[in-house]
Order: structure tokens, then C-alpha cells, then sequence
């Protein structure tokens, strides 16, 4: 494939991935009050996706360095997809916070 189509792949796979984000987020809150959390637990919820990614996204972008691009938006979009599945397999508070926070 040429350079230019992977570009345009690349954009299209990003922007799904941050159109599922963008769709999900409203919806948590009010799952998680189905589930019993509390206002303090919403917080974690949200706070805990964004302490991940500081955590791991310059982790991973130091390995994709090293290791290549490709090889880490292949299995990053791939986990992404599976860890999704985990919203619709969330019985507890605590789970939905994990699920939110991997």
C-alpha cells in the first residue's frame, strides 16, 4: 500500500477509535448510577482513564521508538477493541473503573 493510503488508513482507524470515546463518555454516568455509584465514583471513573494515559502513553510511545509505529497501533487498536467489551461485561462500580482505567 502506498504511503499516502496508509496515512489515510491511519486517520480513519483514529478517528473511529475517538468517535467510540466520544460516544461512550455521556453514556457512563448514567450507567454508573444503574450500577450504584456515587458522584465520587463517576470522578474516579473519569479521572482514571486520563491518570492511564499519562502514565502509558509516553511508556508506549518511548517502545514504538524502538520497536515501530505499526506494530503498537496494531495491538493498541486491537486491546482497545477487546477492553471495550468490558463496558457491556461491567457488573460492580469497581469494574466499570477498571475497565475505564485499562
Amino acid at each position: 500500500m502506498k504511503e499516502e493510503g496508509m496515512v489515510h488508513l491511519l486517520a480513519l482507524t483514529v478517528f473511529i477509535a475517538m468517535v467510540g470515546v466520544g460516544i461512550i463518555a455521556p453514556i457512563i454516568p448514567i450507567y454508573a448510577e444503574k450500577l450504584g455509584a456515587t458522584g465520587l465514583w463517576i470522578g474516579f471513573i473519569y479521572a482514571g482513564f486520563a491518570i492511564s494515559r499519562a502514565i502509558f502513553m509516553p511508556l508506549i510511545g518511548e517502545l514504538s521508538d524502538r520497536r515501530g509505529r505499526k506494530f503498537f497501533i496494531t495491538i493498541g487498536l486491537l486491546l482497545y477493541s477487546i477492553i471495550s467489551l468490558g463496558y457491556v461485561y461491567s457488573r460492580t462500580v469497581v469494574e466499570l473503573a477498571s475497565v475505564r482505567f485499562i
